[in-house]
């Protein structure tokens, strides 16, 4: 069958070279089309890994968001439950109340001011992971806080230089806004 023509005479050659190119194209064309068929199912098969894998890493992502979540409001119910423990505390940071300049209150001012600023950092520098929504109330949260505290702020201008641009981006306008002594006078109640 593809054994070489007897004869010498070149019809029979050319028959017997048309006959092995077209057998040759043949098998090329199967395999070529073989090979389609491989790189088809293969291509479909990537491309459901590929799904798998960004389903994935979304649900990491959302169980990352959610861990993160919690890590803020265990921060916000430490800072609640200190001001439940102690609620005196609390006019320096909610009602305006100015720090007081010395004494076991003014320490504990102080370290309350910084236990929130650490917050705020905290939190404002993981923002890329919150909703639009989240956002919005954290930095309205940490604005008002900002504004309403004179220990926050006079905690600010000794220390802005720890914090990160994010800190500085909402502290910084509040306390250029708001001019007040960062260290008045105490209260007559501190001690």
């Amino acid at each position: 069958m593809w054994a070489a023509p007897d004869s010498a005479s070149p019809d029979a050659v050319v028959k017997w070279t048309e006959s092995l190119s077209t057998y040759i194209s043949l098998g090329v064309a199967a395999c070529t089309c073989v090979t389609l068929v491989f790189l088809y199912r293969q291509t479909r098969c990537q491309t459901g890994q590929t799904r798998h894998i960004a389903e994935q890493t979304e649900l990491l992502n959302e169980t990352g968001r959610a861990e993160l979540y919690q890590n803020v409001m265990k921060e916000m119910q430490e800072i609640s439950r200190i001001f439940l423990q102690a609620p005196e505390l609390r006019c320096y940071f909610y009602e305006g109340s100015p720090p007081p300049r010395e004494g076991d209150r003014s320490a504990r001012v102080e370290i309350m001011s910084e236990m929130i600023v650490d917050f705020m950092g905290f939190t404002l520098n993981t923002f890329k992971l919150f909703s639009a929504e989240e956002k919005r109330g954290w930095t309205s949260y940490f604005e008002d806080i900002g504004r309403n505290s004179p220990a926050i702020r006079a905690f600010w201008r000794a220390h802005r230089e720890w914090y990160e641009p994010p800190v500085r981006n909402v502290l910084d306008p509040i306390v250029a806004e708001i001019s007040d002594d960062p260290r008045p006078e105490p209260l007559a109640s501190a001690s």
